[in-house]
């Protein structure tokens, strides 16, 4: 637990921290419009489990990504810095695969519902660059 406490404070005194929130905050935001959309077509209670279990694993995704840059920044060996960024990458894949084999197997949470939230960041960094791109204020 305590690790846990210095691990998560490493990454709130990053500069990466207000990305890390913003990145969270709207793909919590635009998993809820994901679930209305869904509701268009359906109320089907496995998309919600799966829309709530692909945003939570994307909060842990991303805050050990945030925790494996910080870790990777800090250390001076460059070979080991690759190899902590390597495992990270591959840690988290290998958890999504898991989650969404979990979800094939327990029928009770839609995989579409767990992989659409892991494209939110990439698609709310665009979305906020085009938006951003004409006062030069955006996030680089």
């Amino acid at each position: 637990m305590k690790n846990l406490k210095k691990y998560l404070s490493s990454i709130r005194n990053s500069p990466m921290y207000s990305e890390l929130v913003f990145i969270l905050k709207w793909s919590a935001i635009a998993s809820l419009i994901a679930f209305f959309i869904s509701i268009l077509w359906g109320f089907d209670i496995t998309m919600l489990f799966g829309l709530m279990a692909g945003y939570a694993y994307l909060v842990f995704s991303y805050t050990y990504l945030a925790g494996s840059i910080c870790a990777a920044v800090g250390t001076s060996d460059k070979s080991k810095a690759k190899k902590q960024m390597f495992g990270s990458y591959m840690l988290r894949y290998i958890g999504l695969f898991l989650l969404c084999w979990l979800a094939f197997e327990l029928k009770i949470i839609n995989v579409v519902g767990i992989l659409l939230p892991q494209l939110f960041p990439k698609i709310t960094i665009w979305i906020h660059q085009i938006i951003k791109r004409g006062n030069g204020n955006g996030r680089a």
